[in-house]
């Protein structure tokens, strides 16, 4: 078992739309979450030619994404009810802010800055 993170997306009103189980340290999920979702863009309503790669449709447009990017086989990820919490060692959360997505990862142990 390695070391368990959850993955929780909030909508503008902050209520929790989408917990992920996942496994990883921010060095590996977080610098993955921000590669996948720095610098795109959340709108209300698309246009023809707009695509994941600089936009999402809104927050539920961007948590469907980070499910569909993060689950490439069995097992590693899973989703769970809104408000779940177990045993993870890191908590990232994504939320919208000013039309873009933002990340705050929380630790149950202090991370050493190197």
């Amino acid at each position: 078992m390695g070391t368990r993170a959850l993955v929780v997306i909030k909508d503008g009103n902050g209520a929790e739309i989408v917990n992920l189980q996942h496994d990883s340290y921010p060095n590996g999920l977080g610098v993955v979450l921000k590669g996948m979702l720095g610098g795109k863009k959340l709108v209300n309503g698309y246009q023809y030619g707009m695509s994941t790669a600089t936009n999402f449709n809104g927050i539920n447009c961007m948590a469907a994404y980070v499910v569909k990017e993060l689950k490439v086989d069995i097992g590693n990820v899973y989703l769970y009810p809104p408000n779940t919490r177990g045993s993870e060692e890191f908590t990232y959360t994504l939320y919208p802010k000013n039309g873009e997505s933002r990340l705050i990862i929380l630790s149950r142990r202090p991370l050493a800055v190197v």
